[in-house]
């Protein structure tokens, strides 16, 4: 805090500071022996999820939006605010690791865990007939390795998809058990990667609006469908002129 003294010896003799004005080290030589104290610097802060439930953690100042960014650099001693919102059908449950909580002091580097639990009961792990994945590994869902639980809304949502739609024509059983045969190593090569879960998140969210507004994906549908027409007459219309 402004106005705090700084440990910096008894006989400080130089003080340099990192250009981007985070650390301070001070030159000492008490007792004789030349020493270097490092004052202030950056520490890391990682936050994990754990439970049954499902739910997401933010900072204040910004840098953890866990979801996609569960760990960020911030300078050290001043507290960072963490906040936890729990999700459907979930609660939030509390932190556990050392000098963790809503408030986390960081003069030194920290991991910190909020643990969410469901109030409901989870879904059915039963995999399906054509599932010829590994007994060891399971049917993996890319769409779960996304988003982290097999309980989120969207997740859902595509579950429902599969189970409704997919499962009621023998075109649709068949990419399901492609799906199946080739999705647990991209399943278990997404869940560790933040930056690809986003991405993966962000390229399913067109897919689960469709079927969650089907009136309005067709409505899109037809007006994409109806622009492509109307681009191609007028390329017709500028051919034949010049011809």
């Amino acid at each position: 805090a402004a106005g705090s003294p700084l440990a910096v010896g008894t006989q400080p003799i130089a003080v340099a500071i990192n250009s981007q004005g985070t650390t301070a080290y001070v030159s000492n030589v008490a007792g004789g022996t030349p020493t270097v104290v490092e004052v202030g610097g950056m520490r890391t802060l990682t936050v994990l999820r754990a439970g049954s439930g499902i739910g997401s953690v933010k900072s204040n100042p910004a840098g953890i939006d866990c979801g996609t960014q569960c760990q960020a650099r911030f300078p050290a001693i001043p507290a960072v605010t963490l906040s936890a919102v729990p999700g459907p059908n979930s609660t939030f449950i509390g932190w556990t690791g050392t000098g963790c909580g809503s408030n986390v002091t960081l003069n030194v580097n920290r991991t910190c865990t909020a643990t969410f639990t469901s109030t409901a009961p989870p879904p059915s792990t039963t995999p399906p007939p054509w599932c010829t994945a590994p007994a060891t590994t399971g049917c993996c869902f890319i769409a779960t390795a996304a988003y982290g639980s097999a309980m989120d809304e969207d997740v859902a949502l595509l579950r429902r998809f599969r189970d409704d739609t997919l499962n009621a024509s023998a075109l649709g059983r068949g990419f399901v058990r492609l799906y199946y045969r080739y999705s647990p190593p991209l399943a278990d090569y997404i869940r560790g990667r933040d930056g690809v879960r986003a991405t993966v998140r962000a390229a399913l969210k067109p897919l689960v609006l469709a079927i969650r507004h089907p009136q309005g994906a067709a409505g899109l549908t037809l007006a994409l469908l109806l622009a492509v027409l109307g681009w191609r007459r007028i390329r017709r219309r500028r051919a034949a002129t010049q011809s």
